[in-house]
């Protein structure tokens, strides 16, 4: 993971006296294998489906930034791979994420938040990653969810088995400014 704070002090100006300052954190990324589950309770939804998981910490990363209230936030890349293969065997993805304060193996629906909800092309198929932008969470709830503490990211794979048993991996990039006004 890749820390860079930049401080800068945009504006002072005579006439007005004001200053700007701005704090960037161009690019937090967390990128790391998704474990799949082996107890997930009774969710319907979850029925039929490969289920895993990606625990994701970027907190601390963002923490400059957080202690400003203007926040512009881009996600950058947010992705599944398979290094073992292609993804024929999926047809659908859905993505949760669940604070980590809440145990995975008790999770219920109404504790989760839809990311995304995607149907594979024969295209995304074909390859061994699949690009999940843009996803249906606005970037100010999920930046809300990341800044605060680390996160669980849930999967659920529909499809067939995978002829070869799969080794998934998952990618989030982020950038994120904020700035201040101050009177002097």
């Amino acid at each position: 993971m890749r820390k860079l704070i930049c401080f800068s002090i945009a504006c002072i100006l005579p006439a007005l006296h004001c200053a700007t300052v701005t704090v960037d954190a161009p690019s937090v990324c967390d990128s790391k294998e998704i474990t799949k589950m082996t107890s997930i309770g009774n969710l319907p939804f979850t029925q039929g489906s490969a289920v895993y998981f990606q625990p994701v910490d970027v907190s601390g990363a963002l923490s400059k930034v957080n202690e400003f209230a203007n926040v512009s936030v881009n996600i950058l890349d947010f992705s599944i791979n398979n290094s073992t293969g292609d993804l024929s065997w999926v047809n659908r993805v859905q993505v949760f994420i669940l604070p980590s304060t809440y145990d995975i193996a008790f999770m219920r629906e109404d504790n989760l938040v839809t990311v995304k909800d995607y149907t594979l092309t024969p295209e995304d198929k074909a390859s061994s990653t699949i690009n999940l932008l843009p996803l249906k969470i606005d970037t100010s709830t999920l930046y809300d969810y990341l800044r605060k503490d680390a996160v669980n990211f849930i999967f659920t794979m529909d499809g067939t088995t995978a002829q070869k048993t799969p080794t998934l991996g998952g990618t989030i990039c982020m950038s994120a400014s904020a700035s201040a006004e101050k009177s002097l």
